[in-house]
């Protein structure tokens, strides 16, 4: 059994809900099962990049910086969002020490094994070495880890047949990863599935709105599933509360819409206005996990341009049976839905559940054949 574990994600100075979330879950549920596992502080900037990387991430700063000219009060608001995750994010079991690529090695000095993932830690796109834990002499494993595409390049299949001769187990998050990866795979849940829903009723904050709401979480910028949002919290003397500016910058989607804009909002903050919700719209894959978690009626809807997060988005709702949450048409209306039947778990969840905590195990005990 591994004393100590190390688990590489995208924790460092991340700022993202559902990352740090479920960064949260994987360290709890394995501290939970007497292994010290903690969450290595990776400062992935400071890693070499190849000119065309290096050029998109200073277009992607620049346009931060313009916007935050441009709009200074949304600057200023996600600010405060930033800084507002910052407590629960240092609560969250971590190395003291920050590393970078080139001292990456000396962690093994400090875990009995590494755990890579969850979360879109081998995405073709955005290819990070550290993840592929090439820097360990220990044993490798990973957690739910998501590819975040729908096929792997031919260009870079072989570097990923290559990495993951070093895995000793290997577990994805989505059906697809499973099968385009070139190596043998168990399908699991996200981590945030393996810590009970009371657990996540005692993290999330007392109730912030003292209205009946709708919230309102879009990550990505189409009006439709926002305007649908209103339209039916008008309909129903619902409130509407709306997160702005998730991508770290101004954007005109979020105006003028919602009762409630809200920025200085933790984690604890963004579960407990889920859990406290009527119904949740959303387009994202966290929101979706603990919609179900806290048994709350939703409604999902596309993310334009993001081809990879629509696989991820109809994989976790085929895993919960609620494919039909997912509103493709804009013309619906929503009143016809029924609430979503919480009587019991849906077939396919509850294997993968049990699926998942047998991985967990199999790592813990160093187990190759589960």
């Amino acid at each position: 059994m591994y004393k100590s574990i190390g688990v590489l994600t995208h924790y460092y100075n991340s700022t993202n809900y559902g990352g740090l979330l479920q960064s949260y879950a994987l360290c709890r549920y394995l501290n939970s099962k007497g292994v010290d596992a903690k969450q290595v502080c990776f400062d992935a900037s400071k890693q070499s990049l190849k000119i065309p990387a290096k050029i998109k991430l200073h277009l992607y700063y620049a346009k931060k910086r313009l916007w935050g000219l441009v709009n200074p009060k949304a600057f200023l608001e996600i600010r405060k969002r930033n800084k507002s995750v910052v407590a629960f994010r240092n609560g969250i079991p971590h190395t003291n020490r920050v590393y970078t690529f080139k001292n990456l090695y000396k962690l093994n000095d400090c875990f009995d094994a590494f755990i890579t993932g969850s979360d879109q830690v081998w995405n073709p796109i955005s290819v990070n070495e550290a993840y592929s834990l090439s820097f360990s002499k220990k044993p490798n494993y990973s957690y739910a880890a998501s590819v975040a595409s729908e096929t792997i390049p031919d260009k870079k299949t072989k570097y990923y047949e290559d990495f993951l001769k070093s895995f000793k187990k290997v577990s994805v998050r989505e059906r697809n990863a499973k099968r385009i990866l070139p190596v043998e795979s168990t399908l699991v849940l996200d981590p945030v599935f393996l810590v009970s829903a009371d657990t996540w009723r005692t993290v999330a904050s007392p109730r912030l709105i003292k209205e009946p709401y709708v919230f309102c979480y879009f990550l990505g910028d189409s009006i439709e599933g926002r305007k649908m949002a209103v339209k039916f919290a008008h309909e129903n003397n619902l409130k509407v509360v709306n997160i702005p500016y998730l991508k770290g910058f101004y954007r005109k989607c979020d105006d003028n819409l919602f009762d409630y804009s809200l920025s200085e909002i933790t984690p604890n903050d963004f579960l407990s206005l889920i859990m406290n919700a009527e119904y949740v719209f959303t387009d994202s894959f966290h929101a979706i996990c603990f919609s179900y978690i806290y048994k709350k009626s939703f409604f999902v809807f596309d993310r334009p341009g993001k081809a990879s997060m629509n696989t991820r988005i109809e994989d976790i709702l085929f895993t919960l049976d609620l494919e039909a949450r997912f509103i493709a048409d804009s013309t619906k209306n929503l009143n016809e839905y029924s609430d979503i039947d919480y009587s019991k778990d849906a077939d396919r969840f509850s294997a993968l559940k049990q699926d998942s905590e047998n991985f967990i195990s199999s790592i813990i005990r160093g187990s190759k054949d589960g």
